[in-house]
């Protein structure tokens, strides 16, 4: 690995600072973050379609899916030495 074309950490800083704001106004929040890495998270809601077969079917797993499902998605977003971006789903 070669350090002569690496970035100085303030301009990977910045690089992470603005895919952060992105994903933030998207409803996603930080749950961990560093100077390069930052690992974030987005509560998924439950499926209204899939609530309505269910309620179709079977009344009780319907209600129950939707009283208690909270998914979640996890990213781990990375800027490396040269300033490039990595998103890792997780």
């Amino acid at each position: 690995m070669s350090y002569s074309n690496a970035l100085p950490l303030d301009e990977r800083k910045h690089i992470l600072d603005q895919e952060i704001t992105k994903y933030q106004r998207q409803g996603w929040r930080v749950l961990n973050r560093t100077d390069t890495t930052a690992q974030l998270m987005y509560e998924t809601k439950p499926s209204c379609l899939l609530a309505l077969i269910l309620a179709i079917f079977l009344i009780v797993p319907a209600v129950l899916y939707l009283m208690f499902y909270k998914g979640t998605k996890k990213l781990f977003l990375e800027v490396d030495d040269q300033g490039q971006l990595k998103a890792t789903p997780s």
